[in-house]
């Protein structure tokens, strides 16, 4: 794959969070939903992305 950057999205509403890297890995708090995402980019460029944890408005 070559150098590209690649979006990232919250899983959960679908919210454009950053760009990454092959290679990349990060959490990203979404600003729409407030889960924490953790991302990860394989060296060939497949983005993987999970919910670690959400926030609830009290």
């Amino acid at each position: 794959m070559n150098s590209s950057k690649l979006y990232v999205t919250c899983p959960a509403c679908g919210k454009r969070l950053c760009r990454a890297v092959p290679g990349s890995e990060l959490e990203q708090d979404c600003p729409k939903c407030q889960s924490l995402v953790l991302v990860q980019v394989d060296p060939d460029g497949k983005v993987s992305t999970k919910i670690i944890d959400t926030k609830t408005a009290s």
